[in-house]
């Protein structure tokens, strides 16, 4: 490392730890629970949640897939 909090050296080390199979396994883990909570919206009782899962999922999306991608930046 040449200086202090290199995010590039920091970004390397974690390729040699297997950082592709952290991006993946996130890229899983946020389908899963946004499989879940559209279904759980489906079964609930509550009416508000079925307006406002469709919504609020493509905002959501843009929020979490740019910050996935980050993962392998």
């Amino acid at each position: 490392m040449e200086k202090a909090y290199d995010l590039k050296d920091l970004g390397e080390r974690l390729k040699k730890i297997g950082l592709p199979v952290l991006e993946e396994t996130a890229e899983q883990v946020y389908h899963v629970v946004q499989e879940w909570v559209v279904d759980s919206a489906a079964l609930s009782e509550n009416k508000l949640d079925d307006v406002i899962v469709p919504i609020a999922m493509p905002i959501i999306d843009k929020v979490v897939e740019p910050a996935m991608e980050k993962i392998s930046e």
